[in-house]
């Protein structure tokens, strides 16, 4: 994605958010809070590091119900992993990989200052929201 972006695109990996390399004109973060322990803080300094007209897309794996996991594990076979795998997986990433809930998410963009959040996206357990 970096190869194909415009010239001021750079990859941070961070347990904090960089707010020293702020303002940016937008955050995209996939796939990153569900393993960070101090979520909330890190969406405030997401906020506090975008300019006046900045985004926030951020894609996340949710609390979803037992149908959605299932449908999830679904995918998971579908795309050749067993049972078994799955299985592995799922003890490596216990007490790693801590979800919320939709609502969570919803509540808090909105608590920390966002004007508008909306959902752009929704696939079983992953949900990609749009915050400016």
């Amino acid at each position: 994605m970096l190869s194909r972006s415009f010239d001021k695109a750079t990859l941070i990996e961070s347990n904090h958010f960089p707010v020293e390399q702020a303002p940016f004109d937008i955050v995209i973060a996939n796939w990153v809070l569900h393993f960070i322990k101090e979520r909330e803080a890190y969406l405030a300094d997401i906020k506090r590091s975008l300019g006046p007209e900045g985004a926030l897309i951020l894609t996340e794996k949710v609390t979803a119900s037992p149908l959605a996991n299932e449908l999830y594990h679904d995918f998971k076979r579908k795309n050749g992993m067993n049972e078994q795998q799955i299985e592995e997986k799922k003890q490596r990433l216990e007490g790693v990989l801590i979800t919320q809930p939709v609502e969570w998410y919803l509540d808090k963009l909105n608590s920390i200052g966002f004007k508008r959040v909306e959902i752009l996206n929704v696939n079983t357990v992953f949900v990609t929201f749009l915050a400016c």
